[in-house]
């Protein structure tokens, strides 16, 4: 049972750092106002595309950041941005990405601590081929029950304000926490749109992956994209990804297979390695759930 709540008590400030965003960022945005984020700070990492132009059209965006730095250092970039949302009061800081759809915030009313783990591991998959209407296609998921027990390498954090935080691993960690209470809870979520559309993952496989190389953080699923765009056959592995996925839905039913699918999707590695030793005993169930918008 989740807490969700339009209108919490606190006032919440989220930071979003961005590119390429078009797609996803509106819904974002209008899903957090709805669940009571009031404030938005942003950093637009030199996006292509109408990303910039559509979060400047939100009042609730007090501050975009522009940025053209190559590298895509998202620690540096949301380490100033937690800094600068001090200076607007806020009870709580929350970091999100934009695929990222918080639940559940009502709970940051129920608790005198530093800093919260939100939960980040309900992944989106597509069972149309690059939709139109993508969140349509995208409203159903694998809860993998055991992933709890992961919190700590599927998490994001919402922290009290602290003008010399530090903020690491993107947006996933808080370095100087000096002894102060960092809890897990199941009560605040994320839901996660990590790949939506072909073009959306080729962009990964190529532009994300240099970035990740020029700062030396490339992990093996970026890698394992970047192979396979290289060989010719990531679309292939993308089309044969959301056909599987759309089989188990029409099926009703998740099968084994869902290990593969989180692994391609978004899946850490060392987690999927850990999965793969309890399989038998891991508890699966299909669900659906659609972003609250305007």
């Amino acid at each position: 049972m989740f807490f969700v709540s339009k209108n919490p008590r606190v006032k919440i400030v989220a930071t979003l750092c961005v590119k390429d965003e078009a797609d996803i960022i509106a819904a974002n945005i209008e899903h957090h106002i709805e669940q009571g984020i009031s404030q938005f700070l942003i950093t637009d990492n030199a996006s292509t595309d109408d990303t910039r132009n559509i979060v400047g059209k939100y009042k609730e965006v007090v501050e975009i950041f522009d940025s053209a730095d190559p590298t895509h250092n998202q620690e540096k970039h949301v380490t100033k941005m937690a800094r600068e949302a001090c200076k607007l009061d806020p009870d709580w800081i929350l970091h999100i990405d934009a695929d990222e759809f918080a639940i559940g915030l009502d709970y940051l009313n129920h608790v005198d601590v530093f800093s919260i783990t939100l939960f980040q591991g309900w992944h989106h998959l597509a069972t149309e081929l690059d939709s139109p209407d993508w969140m349509e296609s995208m409203k159903w998921y694998i809860d993998f029950k055991e992933l709890r027990k992961f919190t700590d390498k599927t998490s994001k954090i919402a922290h009290r304000p602290d003008k010399e935080i530090i903020i690491s691993h993107g947006n996933h960690y808080i370095v100087n926490l000096d002894g102060r209470s960092n809890i897990t809870t199941d009560y605040i979520q994320a839901h996660h749109f990590p790949l939506r559309t072909y073009k959306q993952l080729e962009s990964k496989a190529t532009n994300g992956y240099s970035g990740l190389v020029s700062r030396g953080q490339l992990s093996e699923r970026w890698l394992y994209w970047n192979k396979l765009f290289k060989k010719g056959i990531l679309f292939n592995e993308y089309e044969n990804n959301i056909n599987t996925f759309k089989d188990m839905v029409n099926k009703g039913k998740i099968d084994s297979r869902a290990w593969k699918l989180f692994e391609f999707n978004s899946g850490d590695e060392e987690l999927a390695k850990q999965f793969k030793e309890i399989q038998s005993s891991v508890k699966m169930e299909l669900k659906s759930w659609n972003p609250i918008t305007k």
